[in-house]
């Protein structure tokens, strides 16, 4: 909640300062990086849910299934979301880098890794073999690696660091 409330404030305060003509443009770029970041936001809580079943702090599976339909679900909308002009410098608070649409094969293949890696841990949850589970736990953590690093706040290949916003 408090997460929001700041991205609304931000928000209002950023359109404010923006000539009447552009700002509804503006507006709704932010509306899509405020979207974006609740997607990832809704990545990174299924994705505790997936690592504490591998860690074996939770065991129920077919929570885990759940959250890794949620990471596929939450990455196919985040792609949409990524229209040109919606980098880090070009809309407050983006974390987005150039890469992301100079590098297109490779971050779509950073996606592809990761949809594929997270649709083999659905199947290993779904059917109830935590070993396999635990086995294909590490691919979807690389993967997630493939963008950025595993700490939300630290920046990686399409992704800036938090701090540096």
């Amino acid at each position: 909640m408090l997460r929001k409330t700041f991205l609304s404030i931000a928000m209002a305060a950023s359109v404010a300062s923006i000539p009447a003509a552009s700002q509804n443009a503006e507006y709704e770029l932010v509306k899509v990086i405020t979207e974006r970041q609740g997607l990832m936001f809704d990545m990174q809580t299924a994705y505790w849910t997936v690592f504490n079943v591998n860690s074996g702090k939770e065991t129920d599976l077919a929570k885990a299934a759940e959250a890794a339909q949620t990471i596929n679900d939450a990455i196919d909308q985040f792609v949409q979301l990524l229209p040109p002009g919606t980098a880090h410098g070009d809309v407050f608070a983006s974390r987005a880098k150039p890469e992301i649409w100079t590098e297109p094969d490779e971050f779509n293949g950073a996606v592809s890794a990761l949809k594929s890696a997270n649709k083999s841990l659905m199947e290993s949850a779904r059917s109830g073999n935590i070993d396999e589970f635990k086995q294909r736990f590490e691919a979807v953590a690389q993967a997630c690696v493939g963008c950025h690093e595993l700490r939300p706040s630290r920046g990686g290949k399409f992704r800036y660091e938090a701090s540096s916003m």
